[in-house]
C-alpha cells in the first residue's frame, strides 16, 4: 500500500455496521508517505455508524464529529504554515 499524506479517522465505538477492532487494526497498518503527515484517530464514545451530523444524545456538551475534524484541520494547516 502506497503511504497516505495525513489520515483522519472518526469512529464509535457502538457501530452496529463496522467492528471498531477492525478500524484499530487498519488504521495502525496505513502508512503515511511523508515524515510530516499525521495519523489521528478519534472514538467516539456512544456513537453508532452515521453519527456525523449528530450530536450524541446523552450529553449535548461532547463534541461532535465536526469538532474533531476541524480541530485536527486547524493542526495541519499550522504545520503547513509554521
Amino acid at each position: 500500500m502506497e503511504g497516505l499524506p495525513s489520515l483522519f479517522v472518526l469512529m464509535g465505538d457502538k457501530d452496529e455496521i463496522v467492528p471498531l477492532q477492525s478500524v484499530l487494526d487498519w488504521f495502525d497498518a496505513v502508512p503515511l508517505s511523508s515524515d510530516n503527515g499525521e495519523k489521528m484517530l478519534t472514538v467516539l464514545k456512544g456513537a453508532g455508524h452515521g453519527f456525523f451530523h449528530e450530536r450524541l444524545k446523552e450529553n449535548k456538551k461532547k463534541k461532535t464529529a465536526f469538532d474533531h475534524l476541524f480541530e485536527y484541520l486547524n493542526r495541519c494547516a499550522k504545520k503547513d504554515f509554521d
